[in-house]
C-alpha cells in the first residue's frame, strides 16, 4: 500500500483569494506566521494531487507543497527571527525564500510550483 500525505499551505486562485491574502499578511505579518507566509495556487495544488496517484510501490510519505517564495515583501529570515525566534535555520533563506522543505515533492512527485504570484 502506498500513502501520500500532501501538506498544503494557503491555497487559492490569484484573483479569488491569494492576492487579498497577500495584502492582509503584508499589513499584518504576524497573521501569516502559523503558515510561514506560504501559499500554493489552486492549479498547482490540483496537479500535485494528481501526481500523487502515480507514486508506485509501498510506503508512507509526507510531502510539503508551496510556492518557492513567500506571499509577503519581507525577507524570510527577518520574519522568522521576529515571529519564530527559537527556530533554528538549517539552510540560508535568501530574500523571500519559502521556509519549507519541498524536496520530497520534487523527488517523489516531480513537482515544483508553476503558478507564482509574482511570475
Amino acid at each position: 500500500m502506498s500513502v501520500i500525505c500532501l501538506r498544503y499551505p494557503f491555497v487559492g486562485g490569484f484573483d479569488e483569494r491569494v492576492r487579498a491574502h497577500a495584502a492582509r499578511l503584508t499589513a499584518e505579518p504576524a497573521a501569516g506566521a502559523r503558515d510561514l507566509w506560504t501559499y500554493l495556487e489552486v492549479r498547482d495544488a490540483a496537479r500535485a494531487a494528481l501526481l500523487a496517484f502515480d507514486v508506485a510501490g509501498p510506503g508512507a510519505h509526507a510531502v510539503h507543497l508551496c510556492a518557492p517564495e513567500t506571499l509577503v515583501p519581507f525577507p524570510t529570515e527577518e520574519l522568522l527571527r521576529r515571529h519564530h525566534p527559537t527556530a533554528r535555520l538549517l539552510r540560508p533563506l535568501p530574500g523571500r525564500t519559502a521556509p519549507v522543505d519541498t524536496t520530497a515533492a520534487r523527488r517523489l512527485l516531480g513537482f515544483t510550483a508553476e503558478h507564482l504570484l509574482d511570475g
